[in-house]
């Protein structure tokens, strides 16, 4: 039934530290799927294994603990109401008075579709292979997961028994066959009083949280205040939710008010002490005030929980840096690419060894970057963008810096946007018909007026380049949409060592 996590699933039915559900979404599920990575596992293969391995000892540890956790788990499977882990259904009835109708249930569907597995007798071949369909699918779903969306396929098929189940009734009430009706309607009822009392006090034990997801929502809206009165709503609502306490002191936090961005984060760490996130924001706050011993002690604290979090990886890289400890800033931003794999951090640490003049070292990540098939063309294509930017720059190496940027044109092409700005840097595309494109797509940015005083300066054109550097800073820089960001500080270098070469043919 589940491609990926589904030992992690059957572990977590079967383990009675759960009591027959699912830890909720957040930092409580979380802490769980860190255990693999705290191990020194990586791959998909070994967390499936990690998690099977558990399963067996648990099989074997704890059988009658399983057998009642499983039993548990029935109950709450079979039980009327309708509940979710994540969003909760009833949030979306409020929603809509369309939704809000009193649309057929699982307390109508459970009963009526159990007892229509029991009385359809003689069962035809089409009515058993139904039958068959239909525990096949419970006990691929049982065993994993029980949250109302992936009771549903179950439900679809149990509906087509309740119908038969209600279409017997009746045939039964107008033939008057008393017998065979007091047998039904006794084991109606029975089936009725396994689904509609809350026997597993599902009620009370509901991990959905509407609050905390409306939260979230308006945070990704840019509504913070809004965001803020729901995370206020749930931590109350749920004395267990570290979610929303942590939210809440980081947003505070990004907005400068620290004081109160600690009262809450302390509170998420008090509710769930394993929770690295909150560990990593309490750590900003220490680097801010310069405390390096203090936040170098809760970031090493929040890796031993989380190993392979690029984040948290490159927020010790910063620590590292602040106490001025360059080859720990550098190790820790490898480590960081090394373990998520992710592009954009092996461009960062790039940029940073360009900053310590490692230029050579800042080329070999740009081309690990190109040259990997799995990334997106169009990183790719920024990467060779700033490889030969970098060369141009401080190599002053016309024909190397061309072969980056050809590169982009031969097998980047469909990456338009860089594929423009290659062209012209190779010389493919002449200045006014670039200059054309800017103004046609409204992209006259500084970052563009620099790649053509760039392409002056490498021609030897030191008057023209100067002129582009020196407009470049007069317009406004890219939108954070755009991938081409120049910092300002190198325009700036560039001028500086332009003007010094120009003194020197004087």
């Amino acid at each position: 039934m589940l491609r990926a996590q589904a030992t992690w699933s059957l572990y977590s039915a079967i383990d009675p530290e759960f009591e027959g559900l699912h830890p909720p979404s957040g930092i409580l599920f979380q802490k769980y799927m860190h255990l693999p990575f705290q191990a020194g596992l990586r791959s998909e293969a070994e967390i499936e294994r990690f998690w099977a391995e558990k399963t067996w000892h648990i099989l074997h540890a704890d059988p009658l603990g399983v057998v009642r956790n499983l039993l548990k788990r029935l109950l709450i499977f079979l039980n009327a109401r309708e509940w979710s882990q994540e969003f909760d259904v009833y949030a979306y009835r409020g929603y809509s008075w369309f939704l809000s109708l009193p649309w057929t249930a699982f307390w109508l569907i459970g009963p009526f579709g159990f007892l229509g597995i029991i009385v359809v007798r003689p069962a035809t071949k089409n009515q058993g292979l139904v039958f068959i369909y239909t525990l096949v699918a419970t006990v691929s779903i049982f065993p994993f997961k029980v949250s109302d969306r992936y009771r549903l396929p179950f439900v679809v098929l149990l509906t087509l028994f309740a119908a038969f189940a209600l279409w017997k009734l009746f045939t039964l009430l107008q033939s008057k066959n008393r017998r065979f009706l007091y047998g039904v309607i006794p084991l109606l009822g029975i089936l009725c009083l396994l689904c509609w009392p809350d026997w597993p006090h599902l009620a009370d034990r509901k991990t959905a949280r509407q609050e905390f997801f409306i939260g979230m929502r308006h945070e990704i809206n840019g509504s913070l205040n809004e965001a803020l009165e729901f995370y206020e709503m749930s931590m109350v609502k749920y004395p267990w939710d570290p979610d929303s306490p942590y939210r809440i002191g980081r947003i505070l936090s990004l907005h400068g008010r620290t004081k109160q961005a600690m009262v809450y984060l302390q509170e998420a760490l008090r509710r769930e002490p394993q929770f690295p996130k909150v560990m990593n924001e309490i750590a900003k706050i220490h680097l801010k005030a310069d405390n390096f011993e203090q936040a170098e002690a809760l970031v090493s604290k929040s890796l031993k929980l989380y190993p392979n979090d690029k984040a948290t990886l490159r927020l010790m890289a910063k620590v590292q840096h602040r106490k001025g400890h360059l080859t720990g800033e550098l190790d820790f931003l490898k480590r960081a690419v090394y373990e998520s794999k992710d592009p954009q951090t092996a461009m960062s640490l790039a940029a940073r060894l360009i900053e310590l003049q490692k230029f050579e070292e800042a080329l070999g990540w740009y081309d690990s970057v190109i040259h990997s098939p799995r990334v997106d063309k169009t990183i790719r294509a920024h990467a060779a963008m700033l490889a030969g930017i970098t060369v141009a720059r401080h190599f002053r190496d016309k024909k190397r810096a061309s072969g980056y940027w050809q590169m982009i044109v031969d097998k980047f092409a469909d990456a338009s946007f860089w594929g423009h700005r290659a062209n012209y840097l190779t010389g493919a595309l002449p200045e006014a018909v670039f200059r054309r494109q800017l103004i046609k797509s409204q992209e006259l940015w500084m970052e563009n007026e620099y790649i053509i005083g760039l392409k002056h300066w490498l021609e030897g054109d030191l008057m023209s380049a100067g002129r582009a550097f020196e407009h470049s800073l007069a317009l406004g820089s890219a939108p954070r949409s755009s991938m081409l960001n120049i910092p300002r500080k190198w325009i700036r270098e560039d001028l500086t060592s332009l003007r010094q070469e120009e003194t020197k043919h004087r």
